[in-house]
């Protein structure tokens, strides 16, 4: 089905051949608007018009112009599709609705800036920056990198992974570390995240034996606890 779109509004495109005239409606708002022309250009127009006194009425009346949804989806896919989500997803360290969450807004998001509904303030389409795992031995299968615009509010990967004696504690991301599953916001830059790994059987604690001790990640910076005290990382307790 053709559309038409304009202010982050799209419309449905149909042809009377009884009338011999295009017509359509808004699509996404709660209520009924219609538009129609006897060609493309008047259609557009049309289209233009409906929308602008949409807008307009809704300001006039303090109402939210787009239908409100509630983020609640149930869809029915091939199970198939199920099992390959759940495997790329469990690579990922990512929840099977993460995952899918997370795909669909880059499928979303790209869809809508082909259609240039997605604009930044100076009028001009928003840019996507590429993000990736640097150092890590499962790669999502896709056939390209993922992309988000700046500003997006990401959940980092949380798998259990151990490999050659190593478990993967964290991420860092210019000197910044990152628990597993933490959330990290997209910058305007393309970003590669480094994987932090420590022996699997145990960190060193901060006294230099074999005992070991927790590491943690708070507020960026690393931790080690050693039989209830907390220390940084050059041996200074912390309070």
């Amino acid at each position: 089905m053709n559309t038409l779109s304009y202010k982050g509004f799209y419309g449905t495109v149909n042809f009377s051949e009884k009338d011999e005239c295009f017509y359509g409606k808004i699509e996404g708002i709660d209520g009924l608007v219609n538009f129609e022309g006897e060609s493309v250009k008047e259609l557009t127009e049309a289209f233009h018009e409906a929308v602008d006194d949409y807008v307009a009425y809704c300001t006039a009346e303090g109402i939210t112009p787009h239908k409100s949804y509630s983020g609640q989806l149930n869809i029915r896919i091939k199970p198939e599709t199920h099992s390959r989500i759940a495997t790329l997803a469990k690579q990922a360290g990512e929840s099977i609705n993460a995952f899918i969450s997370q795909t669909l807004d880059r499928r979303v998001a790209a869809m809508l800036m082909m259609a240039g509904m997605i604009v930044c303030a100076a009028g001009v389409q928003a840019q996507e920056y590429g993000f990736e795992y640097k150092d890590f031995p499962y790669k999502r299968t896709l056939c390209e990198l993922p992309t988000y615009t700046a500003g997006t509010q990401i959940t980092l990967g949380a798998p259990d992974i151990t490999q050659d004696g190593k478990k993967l504690t964290g991420w860092r991301f210019e000197g910044q570390m990152y628990p597993l599953g933490g959330a990290f916001t997209m910058p305007e830059k393309d970003v590669v995240i480094e994987s932090i790994w420590d022996n699997a059987t145990g960190i060193t604690n901060i006294q230099g034996d074999k005992t070991p001790c927790t590491k943690v990640i708070e507020n960026g910076q690393l931790y080690l606890i050693y039989q209830g005290t907390k220390y940084n990382v050059q041996g200074a307790e912390v309070e």
